[in-house]
């Protein structure tokens, strides 16, 4: 059995790969939610203040 200090120098470096790869694709997610949802809202924004041309 490990001991204790390995053992916690094995999960605070697994969680700090953890935490790196859960940061980086949350934020790749991020970024591709506000790209597609982007022109949307300026359709919306365009339709609010235009309501009569479309």
């Amino acid at each position: 059995m490990p001991s204790p200090r390995c053992k916690l120098l094995t999960a605070s470096g697994l969680t700090r790969v953890d935490q790196r790869l859960i940061v980086g694709a949350s934020a790749a997610l991020l970024v591709a939610r506000l790209r597609s949802l982007l022109p949307f809202r300026i359709l919306a924004r365009q339709l609010r203040w235009y309501p009569r041309t479309a």
